[in-house]
């Protein structure tokens, strides 16, 4: 049996850990229960399910994000995460039957904590509505969360191309995770997460190639190019970056039958997206949102809501106190700097060109977009798909904070600012900070917390309410940090201790 070497289980270790703490942060908020866009796409996947069809007129009571066609009601999202949902809420469907998941419900629906957080003008938490919350739970966790936590992991990884610290670029990491807006939907039913999974996993291998492309690198560079555009369709503008940079490898190395290879890996995806428009919207081209029912007003302006990047939208995006990515998470600020030691270490331009063209063409989409506020939402959610390419670049500095402790300092002071601005509006309320709320933390944020109005999350399940129901989180998180600390003052020491016993050796 092979033995693998220290390097690598120490790299495993810490893989481990990164994976643990985001899973543990992202599963332990709840799927929202009213929320439009993600019930939209859970509709979808109840309606594949239950009746085998793409019609969601049975479901669409619970959310306005539909589009009608021909007087059928079918969702307007992008398939990819209804379908990539089929198979786990079959397999929910299938264990529902059993006895402790059957009591699982019925406790879920008679706790106290959870009943707590309901609208009292509301019909209250039948054992069909806590069934369905459940499944969704259980869907959301297995097709969002553990994309999201993997994204961590991947992170980390690809941090090694500018730091030899592991245990620093796993800090970066899971701080980056957990203190930007991907902690808001690491454990939500929208696309967007599972999305920026598959375009930086495309990243990861464009990277780590070599220079050449061999045939199985292309096949599933061009499956996760057509899953990404089957799971969110503005995702195309990152998708043609990324294609500019393959072909110009192809290209480079005259790789020429690899076009082939790419294609052939990205048509069964392409194929089904057809599939599904034609089955949705008798035709295998338009979009829902052509269709959407409630948005027409929005949808009709310029191409499906877009015409031409506004300052104000661009304002709003970025440093706005609405929806502002900078003003919500200052740590990423830190791109700038790291996109200039990146650049001057002279290692992986093309990488360099394509992460800078993900965030311009984001942002420029983002503020060419009728609605760029994005609904209820925790800061400007239609930039998610791009923002592990926006994290990636700050891993240039991870050195230099090792050396420079003033440094450090001050980007732990940006990364708990944002950690806090960003878990403040994922734990007030029931539902993302509404648009109608044009300063979310005094508007929104601040009653709701000092009503003790907390998201609903794992620790009501145990009984807990309001504030109390975050202390197993809490206290989650300081075993792991101290388990991680020890573990890492063991390795230190053995480390000590063999510089010490090697010099030794040299003097005598």
């Amino acid at each position: 049996m092979a033995h693998r070497s220290p390097v690598a289980l120490k790299a495993g270790r810490y893989a481990g850990t990164i994976f643990i703490a985001l899973m543990l942060a992202y599963a332990y908020v709840l799927p929202r229960w009213a929320d439009w866009n993600q019930n939209s796409r859970y509709d979808l996947t109840r309606a594949l399910v239950e009746h085998r069809t793409v019609v969601i007129d049975r479901y669409a009571a619970n959310t306005g994000d539909y589009a009608t066609v021909n007087g059928r009601i079918v969702s307007d999202k992008a398939p990819g995460l209804s379908l990539l949902a089929v198979p786990p809420y079959m397999l929910y469907r299938l264990a529902s039957h059993l006895r402790p998941i059957h009591d699982l419900t019925d406790r879920v629906a008679h706790r106290g904590a959870f009943a707590a957080t309901l609208n009292p003008d509301g019909t209250g938490l039948t054992d069909d509505k806590a069934e369905a919350a459940l499944a969704l739970a259980f869907v959301t966790l297995l097709c969002v969360a553990v994309p999201a936590s993997l994204l961590g992991v991947l992170l980390a990884g690809l941090f090694r191309r500018f730091s030899p610290y592991e245990g620093a670029n796993a800090v970066v990491a899971i701080v980056l995770m957990l203190a930007t807006p991907l902690a808001a939907y690491g454990n939500a039913f929208y696309g967007h997460v599972p999305a920026a999974m598959l375009l930086f996993t495309a990243f990861a291998l464009l990277i780590t190639a070599n220079g050449t492309l061999r045939r199985s690198r292309l096949v599933m560079l061009g499956a996760l190019f057509g899953a990404t555009l089957l799971m969110e369709y503005p995702a195309a503008l990152i998708v043609a970056a990324l294609g500019c940079w393959t072909l110009a490898l192809l290209w480079q190395h005259r790789q020429w039958a690899g076009v082939g290879w790419l294609a052939l890996g990205g048509a069964p995806f392409l194929a089904l997206l057809a599939l599904y428009d034609r089955a949705a919207y008798g035709t295998p081209l338009p979009t829902g949102y052509e269709h959407s029912t409630l948005w027409q007003d929005r949808h009709s302006e310029g191409f499906l809501s877009l015409t031409y990047p506004k300052a104000g939208a661009l304002w709003g995006i970025t440093f706005g106190d609405f929806r502002g990515l900078f003003f919500l998470a200052p740590v990423l600020l830190l791109v700038v700097p790291g996109f200039v030691v990146w650049w001057r270490a002279g290692q992986d331009r093309a990488a360099w060109w394509a992460a800078l063209s993900a965030l311009v063409l984001f942002f420029l989409f983002n503020a060419a977009s009728a609605m760029w506020w994005g609904g209820f939402a925790v800061g400007p959610r239609y930039l998610l798909p791009m923002l592990p390419f926006c994290c990636y670049p700050i891993g240039a500095l991870i050195p230099v904070f090792v050396r420079r402790w003033r440094i450090m300092a001050a980007s732990g002071a940006l990364a708990l600012l944002s950690l806090i601005q960003v878990w403040l509006q994922l734990l007030a309320g029931q539902e993302y900070p509404p648009d109608t709320f044009r300063h979310p933390l005094a508007d929104y944020v601040w009653p709701h917390l000092a009503a003790g109005d907390i998201a609903r999350n794992l620790g009501m399940a145990a009984g807990l309410r309001g504030l109390s129901s975050l202390v197993p989180l809490i206290g989650a998180f300081t075993l792991l940090g101290g388990w991680s600390l020890m573990r890492h003052r063991v390795e230190m020491r053995q480390k000590m201790e063999g510089m010490r016993i090697e010099a030794h050796y040299v003097r005598s």
